[in-house]
């Protein structure tokens, strides 16, 4: 018998007993098997006031703390009493103390409702990593948020002091500039495109507004403490003009395209008609085209594309059909790497190679997004072609890299030279999109990438146990001394998937808590990891955490990976290798084929979908949305955020009282079913266990019946439109706004102006 398989069963055993011990009224609790020492802590309020938390949505700002004591979420109305006038969806924090979860409304004050910036996103954009500071770009009327507030203008907030900081005022701008725009309008001309992690750089562009002395339509701006730069300046050798800019490239890649001291930005422009990529050197204020064809080589049709930055601007990776070096292919798009010395401040100089070099007769044929992600000082670099870059194979199913494929592979530079190596091949649907490649995210040090696929890349068969679809799965490549892919949420039984297809259709009263973006519409998934956040449609700044450096990884499965996991619903899961946490080649849960072990997150008893929505940076605090009832504060059927705690970070919170949940009778609810394939763990949604949580008694609560209101048939409507190609898009938001937007706030009166403090 399989070692993984007596393992697995010995765990069943202890779910059993377990079970056995809530039902008979013992102090074990459900909580216990989680992995890491973790317990569940409520975070989210208990009395609601008829308001409604939301997941993971297209333009929301939801984001963890990096240290997991604070995180923040948006709620449709409001979920405080007290607090009136706001916009259709409030943004709250909770903060970790010693007692318990406190949650506080920081929805933007207004003197009359606002109403929902159709296509724009939410008031709240971005969020420091410990959440200490947003920004805001108000919707509606001018309300002023600071004494310095003159006209409606983007603020950075303090959200210790709940003070506002405005980005404009007129001492800001040349004399009589007015930066405000069209007070009837319900958005200004002034928009937040980017910002450095800690927000103390701020980009802005504008739209038919120059902010300086220098004329200009559209501008890009660099905002600090110093005031105002403009940003799309051409290089002095090409007249020093500004031109049109775009922050990285159009859309949605844009990662570190402002270095995080905000000393370089990379921006997209043209210049004698022809599109080229910039580096504005905000310390010496000179531009440097970093597209410039080296001597020698043949030159071509300038069509470059920003893929992604260095963390320090150090490093910045593009694509361009050009043939920029001598050793460039001759067909299709090439990589290149301009790296830019830091020393001394404000030198600015381009050594440019071509990381994808014509070799073994085949051009790399990039596609639009190459690159899928990178190690935060760009040594690491994951990224898809369709030419053949390396010869090696994938040890698992030995697959070699084929002409045309879509090929991923991994790029390291060991600090003497480039190497790259073949990691699989993805099916083309898995990156038919730009939200789709988005998907996919790099460890920090770059060790780890996880990424989603419906090809069987490990020898595992993900054709759905119903459909016979291939599911999409969840991969996680290591790049250490021996490299290895696994497939992290394939069922560890080697029983077949049991995914879902994703139609597009609600499948909740109110919204879906997976895939609510409709990233994966028209695909069978089994499992999925969200994708980055916009806070504008088309505009990608944020991906939630759900992959460390220690190789935890956190993801969504339709599937039960595990005997506890009985409710047939969407689960969270972490995967996370022998070592991380408390995984070892010893545990109950370790799989020897994957060298890890998979645990459940959430119950796996909701009577509806749990879904992730955030992690710390270590993974010991993991936040998700659920039905369930997990703590004796929960008294209410609707969702809530709860946060997975790793009480050997800190001490878990103790709840108001301890007792002890009724769960099924036996553990046969429990077991795996016959089949004549290995069997998949958990059982229908019809043989739920009884008990809800960890902490407290009661019966499988049901998801409200609430009908979507209008505000939420809008977003999933705006939805939509995100999948229609970019030139429809602002026609087919028009559309949803006219037949949704009118009401949005139905219900919401005019209220007495909540005052900033």
């Amino acid at each position: 018998m399989n070692q993984g398989i007596i393992r697995r069963s010995g765990l069943a055993i202890v779910v059993i007993v377990a079970i056995a011990a809530l039902a008979a009224g013992g102090a074990t609790a459900f909580g216990d098997l989680l992995p890491d020492g973790r317990r569940w802590e409520m975070v989210s309020p208990a009395d609601k006031h008829g308001g409604f938390i939301r997941p993971l949505i297209i333009e929301d700002a939801i984001q963890a703390s990096s240290v997991g004591s604070a995180f923040t979420f948006l709620s449709e109305q409001s979920l405080f009493p007290e607090a009136h006038g706001s916009a259709v969806f409030d943004q709250v924090i909770a903060r970790r103390t010693s007692s318990g979860w406190q949650a506080e409304d920081i929805a933007v004050p207004h003197d009359l409702p606002p109403g929902q910036g159709v296509g724009q996103g939410q008031e709240y954009r971005l969020f420091s990593p410990d959440l200490s500071a947003a920004l805001v770009q108000p919707f509606g009327a001018f309300t002023p948020l600071s004494p310095e507030a003159t006209e409606r203008t983007p603020y950075l907030r303090n959200n210790g002091l709940g003070s506002y900081e405005p980005l404009l005022t007129p001492a800001d701008v040349p004399a009589g500039t007015k930066f405000g725009g069209d007070p009837t309008s319900s958005v200004g001309p002034v928009d937040i495109v980017g910002a450095t992690p800690d927000l103390a750089h701020v980009l802005l562009h504008t739209t038919g507004l120059a902010l300086s002395t220098t004329p200009v339509t559209d501008g890009l701006y660099e905002w600090s403490a110093g005031g105002l730069r403009l940003v799309n300046l051409l290089p002095q050798a090409a007249g020093g003009t500004p031109v049109e800019a775009l922050l990285g490239a159009q859309g949605e890649e844009a990662q570190h395209a402002i270095s995080n001291d905000g000393s370089r930005v990379f921006w997209q422009g043209e210049s004698e008609g022809e599109p080229h990529l910039y580096l504005r050197d905000t310390l010496s204020e000179r531009t440097l085209q970093l597209d410039t064809v080296q001597a020698g080589a043949p030159g071509g049709s300038s069509a470059p594309r920003f893929q992604i930055a260095s963390a320090d601007g150090t490093k910045v990776f593009f694509s361009d059909e050009q043939r920029l070096t001598s050793n460039s292919g001759t067909e299709g798009r090439d990589l290149y790497e301009c790296e830019l010395p830091k020393e001394p401040p404000g030198s600015v100089a381009c050594a440019l190679e071509d990381l994808t070099p014509a070799q073994l007769g085949h051009n790399a044929e990039l596609p639009r997004v190459a690159v899928l992600g990178a190690s935060e000082d760009g040594s690491y670099l994951y990224l898809r072609a369709h030419g053949v870059l390396a010869t090696n194979e994938n040890p698992a199913t030995g697959e070699t890299a084929a002409p045309e494929a879509n090929n991923l592979y991994l790029l390291h530079n060991n600090g003497t030279e480039w190497t790259t190596s073949f990691i699989a091949t993805l099916a083309s649907e898995d990156t038919q999109n730009a939200a789709r490649a988005l998907t996919a995210r790099v460890s920090p040090d770059g060790q780890y990438f996880a990424f989603m696929s419906n090809r069987s890349l490990t020898g595992y068969n993900n054709n759905d146990a119903v459909s016979g679809q291939p599911d999409e799965e969840v991969y996680l490549y290591r790049a250490a001394t021996v490299p290895h892919l696994i497939c992290a949420s394939c069922n560890p039984s080697g029983a077949r998937p049991r995914g879902v297809f994703e139609s597009g259709e609600l499948r909740l009263p109110v919204f879906n808590l997976i895939d609510e973006p409709g990233t994966w519409e028209g695909s069978a998934i089994a499992a999925n990891v969200p994708t980055q956040q916009d806070f504008s449609l088309g505009e990608a700044r944020y991906q939630p955490r759900f992959l460390s450096n220690d190789g935890r990884l956190f993801f969504n499965s339709a599937d039960a990976l595990v005997p506890q996991d009985v409710n047939g619903q969407w689960d969270v899961y972490e995967y996370e290798p022998a070592g991380a946490g408390s995984c070892t080649t010893e545990a109950e849960t370790f799989n020897s084929k994957t060298g890890g072990c998979v645990s459940l997150i959430s119950s796996g008893r909701a009577s509806q979908e749990s879904a992730f929505l955030g992690a710390s940076e270590t993974g010991g605090d993991v936040f998700f949305v659920t039905y369930a009832r997990l703590s004796p504060q929960d008294l209410d059927e609707q969702l809530d955020v709860y946060d997975a705690h790793e009480c050997s970070l800190s001490p878990c919170i103790a709840p108001p009282s301890e007792s002890t949940a009724s769960t099924c009778a036996t553990g046969e609810a429990c077991r795996p079913s016959a089949s004549t394939e290995p069997p998949p763990f958990g059982a229908p949604a019809s043989a739920a266990l009884s008990g809800e949580g960890n902490l407290r008694g009661g019966q499988v609560l049901s998801a409200a019946k609430r009908k979507p209101t209008r505000a939420q048939l809008l977003a999933h409507a705006l939805r939509a439109c995100r999948a229609r190609p970019r030139r429809q898009r602002a026609k087919c938001r028009a559309a949803a706004s006219r037949r949704y937007g009118g009401a949005a706030h139905a219900g919401k009166t005019s209220q007495p102006k909540r005052t900033a403090r």
